[in-house]
């Protein structure tokens, strides 16, 4: 098995956050900037709350771990939760590059409340912290401090692709040689689970739950399409199809879907009314 140093971790770890989000983004501003198209598709909230994500993940990683003063601090203090300090032969070209990435830094912490996006509505679907009370929240009816429009994604995906580009730079050898160690620390393959079984496995969750409802006395059904997986699929489609009430209204929100948000689109998400400024920036 290979080893890796403190600081070749943390820099591959920037460096796989990177790409993380270059992929989303790329992703990310394929679909439309405005208007009630950008809603009807559902992909696009669940893009930006991971681009979210991955910018959260790069921030921390890099004030946590890379930083020189943490790892300085990190080897006077002795805790539960003990860093992993970088090399100290690092720790000069690091102060000095971050004197230089701190204007970025500086403009990307202009929205204060990253971390806590990421913990209440990312991490944790709709359900805020012990600070706040593990209390239901909903995005779009809170005045959190966070990316919202297709332009602040623009701004932040930025940011973070000048910062870390800062980064490969001064250490360009050092990524390289992070990389192809922590591809090859380990010298064998992560098992596949053996899955030689796995309809006896459904036949017996399905004898379980009957089992369970006729106790209970009560008459669910598990035919509620779609089911992908053939065997399970022929196992459920013998019961009754799912009907809940709900489904109802379901329908008449998909089918109503244009006029509804037409009357409601200024009080969702600012996303819907804000134009995006024509800035194009070129960096060098």
């Amino acid at each position: 098995m290979n080893k890796i140093s403190n600081f070749h971790s943390s820099l591959f770890i920037l460096f796989e956050s990177f790409q993380n989000l270059e992929r989303l983004f790329f992703q990310f501003k394929q679909f439309p900037q405005s208007g009630i198209e950008t809603y009807s598709n559902p992909f696009v909230g669940s893009y930006r709350n991971y681009i979210i994500l991955e910018t959260n993940s790069f921030l921390d990683e890099y004030e946590t771990y890379f930083r020189e003063i943490n790892n300085r601090n990190a080897l006077k203090k002795k805790s539960k939760r003990q860093l992993k300090p970088i090399e100290q032969q690092y720790w000069s070209r690091i102060e000095n590059l971050h004197k230089i990435i701190t204007p970025f830094l500086k403009t990307l912490k202009r929205w204060s409340e990253i971390k806590k996006y990421r913990n209440n509505f990312v991490a944790h679907t709709n359900r805020s912290d012990w600070n706040d009370g593990y209390n239901l929240i909903i995005a779009g009816q809170e005045p959190y401090d966070a990316p919202r429009t297709f332009f602040e994604f623009q701004i932040l995906h930025d940011l973070i692709h000048i910062i870390f580009g800062l980064i490969s730079q001064e250490f360009n050898m050092e990524l390289i040689d992070a990389c192809f160690t922590a591809r090859s620390l380990k010298c064998f393959m992560n098992p596949l689970k053996d899955n030689s079984h796995i309809e006896q496995e459904l036949l017996n969750m399905i004898s379980e739950y009957n089992k369970e409802c006729e106790q209970q006395g009560k008459e669910y059904t598990l035919n509620i399409p779609p089911i992908e997986y053939a065997p399970l699929k022929q196992m459920v489609e013998k019961m009754n199809e799912y009907n809940h009430p709900l489904t109802h209204m379901h329908n008449y929100i998909r089918m109503n879907y244009s006029d509804i948000v037409s009357r409601i689109k200024n009080e969702i998400d600012p996303l819907f009314s804000i134009e995006i400024p024509s800035v194009v920036s070129e960096i060098k």
